[in-house]
């Protein structure tokens, strides 16, 4: 019982015909499978751009809108665009504190307290327990005799 199936299918579509699949494949029909590919669609040729979204600081993001209008640019995809494609990242170095994550146990008091000075600040408590920390003197203030 040899016969041949003649069938078109595209890339995806070829995986189903593999023996195991539960489907009248070749292997299982006893029958030879031709396949014959698709044509692929032709590609557009403009570069597609995806949305990229990042914090920036308010003054950054002035900065942008004074480019923007400086250049004369419509939007400040355009800004960015020439930004990323102008910089020498190559022999940028940038100046970044090196992070290391620390447990601690707070009392249940301050951690309400942070929750809520976090909400009302709109800040992290990551954010607030810094400028704690950094406010601290290295040293414990002398005592009166």
């Amino acid at each position: 019982m040899n016969r041949t199936i003649r069938g078109r299918v595209n890339d995806a579509a070829a995986k189903k015909y593999r023996c195991g699949d539960g489907l009248a494949c070749a292997c299982c029909s006893g029958a030879t499978l031709v396949l014959q590919s698709l044509p692929r669609m032709a590609k557009n040729n403009r570069k597609a751009s995806a949305p990229l979204t990042f914090d920036l600081p308010v003054s950054l993001i002035a900065r942008i809108e004074a480019c923007r209008r400086g250049h004369g640019f419509k939007t400040a995809s355009e800004v960015v665009r020439l930004g990323i494609g102008t910089f020498d990242f190559e022999g940028c170095k940038p100046a970044r504190d090196p992070h290391k994550q620390i447990s601690v146990r707070v009392t249940a008091e301050q951690r309400a307290m942070l929750k809520r000075y976090s909400r009302v600040k709109d800040a992290s408590v990551g954010e607030l327990l810094r400028l704690a920390l950094e406010s601290l003197p290295l040293k414990p203030a002398k005592r009166k005799k």
